[in-house]
């Protein structure tokens, strides 16, 4: 089963955080039996439409902005688009999986995991 854990966010800021949760599992996960892992980092979720292909499931890390910060959050895609703090992208994470469905592109299995950030104030 090939599984991919993608960060997605900005390599500079608090929006990096995914990224850095990524980078961590990549250097400490160990070998799952039976699963083929790989880690990716995204600066924009319009990447996910093609990165996504292929994967029997797929786990996805982005930054909620102005949630209590270093909270997780596992949400749904329909929670997703409901949320109006979710991303801090233009075209968000929700907007690219809906968009890989209806292309029959996204995996059977994805999970959504926000981690709550402060923005400036």
């Amino acid at each position: 089963m090939r599984l991919l854990v993608i960060g997605i966010g900005s390599p500079f800021g608090e929006d990096r955080v995914a990224w850095d949760v990524v980078d961590q599992l990549r250097e400490g996960m160990p070998e799952v039996a039976g699963y083929e892992l790989e880690f990716q980092n995204l600066a924009h979720p319009s990447q996910l439409l093609e990165l996504v292909k292929g994967y029997d499931g797929v786990i996805i890390l982005d930054a909620l902005i102005d949630a209590e910060s270093g909270t997780l959050h596992r949400l749904t895609l329909d929670e997703l688009k409901a949320s109006e703090r979710a991303s801090s992208h233009q075209l968000g994470v929700a907007e690219a999986l809906a968009l890989a469905r209806a292309l029959d592109d996204l995996p059977e299995w994805v999970e959504i995991i926000g981690i709550g950030i402060k923005t400036g104030n």
